[in-house]
């Protein structure tokens, strides 16, 4: 895949730069960084003006879902049921926290809760310390990444449910 940087004023490209393997839907964008990742684990942290490589990282697993950044961290999920959490300043490790099924939603995240779904219906949510927090069973995988308010998380199933759930303890909100 190539990664390019285009002048929306008269469709210029600024930068480009390859990237191996098949990029994942979306680029994550901070204001100071822009992160891509490929299917085949390939992640490259650039410069938005530059194109310069901050950092990159390969990993031997697969990811279908879009990298996620917050204030401090860059967060993504492979197929092979991982997420991994990476220092988004300079791609060191911050926790490797292993769910066994393949996450294909992307996830969610506020600066102290991270919502991650997985093929096998369930949905946890984790603290901003990484520790698993809650946990529900869905009817089905989500079919889209969930909503976070400020009391409440949205998240759909493949059965076409729709799940309005507590945000400190995901329990069905009444």
């Amino acid at each position: 895949g190539m990664v390019l940087c285009i002048n929306s004023q008269n469709n210029q490209t600024l930068w480009q730069s390859k990237l191996n393997g098949q990029i994942i839907r979306s680029l994550a964008f901070d204001g100071e960084r822009l992160f891509a990742l490929s299917r085949n684990g390939y992640l490259r942290c650039f410069n938005p003006q530059t194109g310069a490589i901050y950092w990159g990282q390969n990993f031997t697993v697969h990811f279908y879902c879009s990298p996620l950044v917050t204030k401090n961290r860059l967060y993504i999920a492979s197929y092979e049921g991982n997420v991994t959490v990476l220092n988004k300043t300079n791609g060191t490790l911050i926790k490797h926290i292993p769910l066994h099924s393949p996450i294909y939603t992307a996830l969610s995240a506020t600066d102290n809760l991270l919502i991650v779904a997985t093929s096998d219906g369930m949905l946890r949510g984790f603290s901003h310390g990484l520790t698993q927090l809650w946990q529900i069973e869905l009817d089905a995988p989500a079919a889209i990444p969930a909503l976070i308010s400020n009391h409440l998380i949205t998240i759909g199933t493949f059965q076409k449910s729709l799940y309005l759930l507590e945000r400190s303890g995901g329990s069905v909100a009444q």
